[in-house]
């Protein structure tokens, strides 16, 4: 009877367990949310269902599981943008996966933002076509037209499956205005959304410039000389002669990101500040640059513990902020021994009380290992803080062999330095040096520079875009810091004979310049050649175009702002930015203008051509992630039943009554 007892229970438990995790029998049927994925990549059948525009999959699956859906059907070719798709949470997708259109669409239209009256300029059309096993090589032809008007007779270009081609277009606009430019496909038979691009140039003007280094003898400039970074957004360009503060420079990167061009001369102590971001040259080293400070706490310091504070806090600040650096504490042998960090987070105890006698070899035996450990480093320095009243001075020379290679310096609190100090040390300074320059001294020498370590290389081909802006002949008249090129994006070093280093880069339209010298105007001309003053940005947000506008000071409620030919009307957000929002936003593309400044506004949706092929894998992660299934047909999944945990649940109550039962009758 008691085995009569346990069954059931037993078999209860099970089937309560089963009932927490979704097990049953299956009643009803689902009707599942369908999604389909009509990008111009995506040959999707026709089916019902909701449309997305593009294969960002992620948003689209986020906004089915917030609308309350339990089970998606994803049509789609996989191509998704951002590469990782996070299925939401209780939300099964199965993915049919749909073959790639072959299709052919203009898929960039670049244009220079501003473009002085009667100046040669090019307009960049770029082409792609999708990848489509077996698709042979197709002939296309593009033209441009200007405000209606063709510009340079039609380009026949030939693209292979997943090729991409840019074409460059000669034109010359000798009048004041606002120009409109489209690029279309000529005979091509595809989606009608991607055979055509649009984009606004403004012709005229003269370029605002905001300079921190004094006046620049510019007379096509219109240059504003501050001390102080109020918005540079405001701005064409901005030109620097010393590191900014810290909000400073992160004013100037939001400024570069949303277009404007940026001069640095100088370039040194810019090395881990934000600025070094998006500098083409930097004053740190490639490797890094590492620094080993011995600082001396025997007895003889006590009434020059002050200097030696005092001294150790000045070098520290001259160094840049992301240098590494290391410590040793000593008297008659090693007292502590603080190991690498960075110059921005180096936190060392300087309360100890100095006591016993002075012996150097010690410390410098700590020193070498501190460089073993630092490993593959360009730059190595070695400070010594002390009063040179050492007890071992015979024994510091054969200290110093495994130290070849560092630059030594010796720091004495206590004049005169001894005699010895300046053959053990190639530079002896006092704790009244400037540090600051004395860093520079020790490894930025011009001669260095040009002709040290090949990091430098000869003048040579000028790209056309800095045409006019290479540093003249003859030494930039200041400190500087010796620089190193990043090697990224479109970037050049100079040098020949004494002329300073410049590193000038494009952004995506955006010149960047760190140079060491130079004609300040021609650098800002080149920074400014394809930036406007007033800066638009527009972009969709549900049915609505957001407008946002920079630099156009406390005129903002006074400008009028024309989205085609509709006057709108600003929101003061800041002294130098202002918004508008038109709700519901125009079908069609429509130039946005604010004074002589304009951008073309993007119609509603949009369009891709991602040249990859169609990804079973991301397609299958989806389906996998989420307990779907991979379909590669294009009929739709069987709907299915759904699973009834509630019946398993109740089966296991009925279980536990009849083994209770039992109980009570045995």
């Amino acid at each position: 009877m008691k085995r009569v007892f346990v069954l059931p229970i037993t078999a209860a438990l099970i089937l309560t367990l089963g009932g927490a995790m979704n097990w049953g029998p299956r009643w009803g049927r689902e009707n599942p949310h369908v999604i389909v994925d009509r990008s111009d990549s995506c040959a999707a059948p026709d089916v019902a269902g909701t449309q997305i525009r593009d294969s960002r999959l992620g948003a689209a699956l986020a906004w089915a599981r917030q609308a309350g859906s339990r089970h998606v059907v994803l049509y789609t070719d996989g191509c998704d943008p951002d590469g990782l798709v996070a299925v939401p949470p209780d939300l099964r997708v199965d993915v049919v996966l749909c073959p790639r259109r072959d299709d052919i669409g203009v898929k960039d239209l670049a244009v220079p933002r501003r473009i002085p009256p009667g100046a040669d300029f090019a307009v960049e059309i770029e082409l792609r076509r999708t990848r489509v096993l077996g698709a042979d090589p197709v002939e296309i032809g593009v033209r441009l037209l200007r405000d209606g008007a063709e510009v340079g007779g039609v380009r026949r270009v030939v693209l292979a499956s997943g090729q991409s081609r840019r074409i460059r277009v000669p034109d010359r606009v000798d009048t004041d205005g606002v120009v409109r430019y489209r690029a279309e496909l000529v005979g091509q038979a595809g989606a009608p959304a991607n055979d055509a691009r649009e984009a606004v140039a403004v012709v005229g003007t003269r370029p605002r410039i905001l300079s921190l280094a004094g006046p620049v003898a510019a007379p096509d400039l219109d240059v504003t000389v501050r001390k102080r970074i109020s918005d540079p957004t405001a701005y064409d360009a901005v030109l620097l002669d010393k590191p900014p503060t810290a909000g400073q420079q992160r004013a100037l990167l939001d400024a570069v990101r949303v277009g404007t061009g940026l001069v640095v001369l100088g370039g040194a102590g810019y090395a881990g500040d934000p600025l070094d971001s998006v500098l083409p040259l930097t004053d740190r080293p490639p490797g890094g640059r590492a620094t080993v400070v011995l600082l001396d706490f025997s007895g003889s310091m006590t009434p020059r513990k002050k200097a030696l504070v005092d001294g150790v806090r000045q070098l520290l600040l001259a160094m840049a902020p992301d240098d590494r650096v290391a410590a040793v504490v000593f008297n008659d042998d090693v007292r502590s021994v603080y190991t690498w960090t960075e110059v921005r987070t180096a936190d060392w105890d300087f309360s100890p009380r100095p006591q016993g006698a002075t012996y150097l070899v010690p410390a410098l035996k700590a020193a070498a290992r501190l460089f073993r450990e630092a490993g593959s480093v360009r730059t190595r320095r070695l400070f010594v803080v002390t009063d040179g009243e050492w007890k071992d001075a015979p024994d510091i020379p054969a200290a110093l062999v495994p130290l070849v290679g560092a630059t030594r310096v010796a720091l004495f609190v206590k004049a005169p330095a001894p005699p010895l100090a300046h053959r053990l040390f190639p530079r002896a300074l006092d704790a009244g040096s400037d540090l600051a320059a004395e860093l520079r001294q020790l490894e930025d020498l011009a001669t260095e520079r040009v002709k040290g370590d090949g990091v430098v290389a000869e003048q040579g081909e000028i790209p056309d875009w800095l045409a006019g802006a290479v540093p003249p002949a003859g030494r930039f008249p200041g400190g500087f810091s010796r620089l190193y090129a990043k090697g990224r994006g479109e970037a050049v070093a100079l040098a020949a004979g004494d002329i300073p280093l410049l590193g000038a880069e494009r952004r995506g339209g955006k010149v960047v310049v760190a140079a060491t010298g130079g004609d300040p105007a021609a650098l800002l001309r080149a920074c400014v050649r394809e930036n406007g003053g007033v800066r638009i940005r527009t972009r969709r947000e549900g049915r609505a175009l957001r407008i946002d506008v920079y630099g156009i000071g406390a005129a903002a409620g006074e400008t009028r702002v024309l989205v085609g030919d509709r006057p709108l009307t600003l929101r003061l957000v800041t002294p130098d930015h202002a918004e508008a929002v038109l709700d519901p936003a125009p079908p069609e593309p429509v130039v946005v203008r604010v004074g002589p400044a304009a951008v073309l506004a993007p119609a509603a949706g949009s369009s891709e051509l991602d040249g990859t092929g169609p990804n079973e894998a991301l397609a299958a992660a989806i389906a996998r992630a989420s307990g779907g299934k991979l379909y590669h047909s294009p009929e739709a999944p069987a709907a299915r039943a759904r699973p009834q945990a509630a019946i398993t649940l109740l089966l296991a109550a009925v279980l536990i009554v009849v083994g209770a039962a039992f109980r009570r009758s045995s």
